[in-house]
């Protein structure tokens, strides 16, 4: 008998020992059962047994061409990933193109913005022990030095993230009339563009929205119970939420008093600069600026953990990117739920703006790139026209064609965009999509 057989038998009669030996023990009294509590288990969807739209069947259109060559590239390191060459541009990213954008879209009164924001009713508290009336009384040093510190960045892709001049430019160099190229950007990029920023990095955003537009363009809903469904593409990582946002924001449904932020960067985006996108870092931003201002002035509401909270009262000292609460709470105002912190905050921002005489939007951004080391940013210093340019070439490389062609199929959703690594912090989105 073989080496294994042996074993085999070895191990059969222990086995049989054992089971000998367990059925001769006395049984143990059993313990009364304890009447369990009832507990409410949200069912997970099931995947959907139909097709997914993200399926590589073979067929020869460009779009599934993109989804085969970035599943694929998902599988090798960043680093060694098709990279922008660097040539060929499709948009002038010079400050004369940029600065073309104030006359090219229409400009709102920053002043009339500003009154519109969600705020709390005269006389109602604010959420969190009132941690904005801090903000609210130091707002005028806050604004100074939130001023002078974009100084740094004026005339430089800091101040022109929202400037969207040279993509108008790009489509009709590329044979697509200004009007279309209107449409495309206030009515379709846009939105899709704001619906994906949540808590993600600016390239993966870029190609987040991309996908979206191509779905949209293939007749198929977007919302969350598509998400439900299908998931995501390899390397197109979104939440649910991603798809929920994106979808109201294409069909004109989102509150603005609900979700101010991701409402202020479509306009921005849409090359209205009159409105402040105050996202996560905007809030660090001013609350670094605060305490530099003012040091130990945070209120300790706005803290996210004990240990912060103490270390600060102790030491005056704060990490921005990991120690704060930067989700802005919502209240009732008039019987409605908006989220009233968002314009006490946004103050700060517009009165620095016309401090630093900038329009508002340039002033977030000339914040969002010149403290992002301290507040934890992981976008790189690019403005909407430089991401699209790279994601442009390096789509154009995979299919073998000219830039010019790539950025025609994008605008028709056509094809998704290829890009390199990106994140979404899905921590706080967990919480039905705060932003």
């Amino acid at each position: 008998m073989g080496i294994i057989s042996n074993l085999a038998v070895k191990a059969a009669t222990k086995a049989a020992k054992g089971a000998a030996k367990k059925a001769d023990a006395p049984a143990k009294k059993a313990a009364p059962a304890k009447a369990a509590a009832p507990k409410t288990v949200k069912e997970k969807p099931a995947r959907s047994t139909a097709p997914s739209p993200f399926a590589i069947t073979g067929r020869a259109d460009p779009g599934e061409k993109v989804l085969q060559a970035k599943a694929s590239e998902m599988e090798i390191k960043p680093k060694e990933r098709t990279q922008p060459t660097g040539t060929d541009p499709v948009f002038d990213t010079s400050p004369e193109a940029y600065e073309e954008t104030t006359s090219m879209f229409s400009q709102s009164d920053p002043f009339a913005v500003q009154a519109r924001l969600p705020r709390p009713a005269g006389g109602a508290k604010l959420p969190l022990n009132e941690r904005m009336l801090s903000v609210m009384r130091l707002t005028p040093q806050i604004a100074e030095r939130l001023a002078e510190k974009a100084q740094v960045g004026r005339g430089t892709s800091q101040e022109y993230f929202y400037h969207t001049a040279p993509i108008i430019r790009g489509l009709e160099e590329a044979g697509v009339p200004s009007g279309e190229g209107m449409s495309f950007l206030t009515e379709r990029f846009a939105p899709a563009f704001a619906g994906t920023s949540p808590r993600t990095a600016t390239e993966q955003n870029m190609r987040n929205a991309s996908m979206i537009l191509y779905l949209q363009q293939r007749g198929i809903p977007i919302d969350e119970a598509f998400y439900d469904q299908f998931g995501n593409a390899k390397g197109y990582n979104m939440m649910g939420g991603h798809y929920d946002l994106a979808g109201q924001m294409l069909r004109g449904t989102h509150n603005p008093l609900v979700r101010p932020k991701p409402s202020a960067f479509l306009r921005n985006t849409a090359g209205d600069l009159s409105d402040v996108t105050a996202d996560t870092h905007n809030i660090r931003g001013t609350l670094l600026a605060m305490n530099e201002v003012e040091p130990g002035s945070i209120s300790l509401g706005w803290f996210n953990s004990p240990e912060a909270r103490e270390r600060y009262r102790l030491t005056g000292e704060f990490n921005p990117a990991s120690d704060i609460n930067d989700s802005l709470q919502s209240g009732k105002v008039g019987g409605v739920e908006q989220q009233v912190e968002y314009g006490p905050l946004s103050d700060v921002t517009f009165e620095a703006a016309r401090l630093a005489g900038v329009a508002p939007a340039p002033m977030q951004s000339l914040g969002w790139f010149g403290s992002g080391v301290d507040t934890g940013l992981k976008s790189e210093t690019k403005t909407i026209a430089e991401l699209m340019n790279e994601r442009v070439n390096v789509t154009a490389q995979v299919l073998g064609i000219r830039p010019q062609q790539a950025l025609k199929l994008f605008k028709e959703g056509q094809i998704p965009l290829m890009a390199e690594g990106g994140g979404v912090d899905t921590s706080a989105l967990a919480q039905k999509y705060g932003c």
